[in-house]
């Protein structure tokens, strides 16, 4: 659900590429051979299938928070980012806290039960915003320097 919000224009200007683990036809595979959910075998092969070279948001399910914090603190996964905003009642809260306490690697969260995919959508996009004003601004200074040259 979060790459639903994500804005098109963005993405494809900055050439990022999106990947939702849930649908994967293997992660549901992963999921009923592991007995776990959906979310947390997604996460898990966000984690086989880019390594630390990822951004990860989670917008619904502390499931994957959980998972993503096991992987951090066993195996030494070290995502980029980590934007984790779920909602709901049980074990968000929870989740929150756990991904808050997990100093290895850097993370958006919040804490209580509100949160959901449009938030972690919403972080996303204005990640991508600032992304390319720092391009831009980059840009500028370049051909300032060009031109007094």
């Amino acid at each position: 659900m979060v790459q639903t919000g994500l804005k098109r224009a963005l993405v494809e200007q900055l050439g990022v590429e999106t990947w939702c683990g849930v649908h994967d036809r293997e992660t549901h595979l992963l999921a009923q051979a592991q007995g776990i959910t959906r979310s947390a075998a997604g996460v898990r092969r966000a984690w086989e299938k880019f390594g630390n070279d990822i951004i990860l948001a989670i917008g619904d399910a502390p499931t994957a928070i959980v998972e993503t914090t096991r992987l951090i603190r066993e195996h030494g996964w070290r995502p980029q980012l980590v934007i984790g905003l779920p909602v709901g009642f049980v074990g968000t809260r929870e989740s929150k806290d756990e991904l808050r306490r997990c100093l290895q690697v850097p993370r958006i969260t919040n804490s209580g039960t509100r949160g959901g995919s449009p938030w972690a959508a919403t972080v996303v996009n204005a990640l991508m915003i600032d992304a390319i004003g720092q391009v831009i601004a980059a840009q500028e200074a370049e051909l300032q320097i060009n031109a007094g040259a």
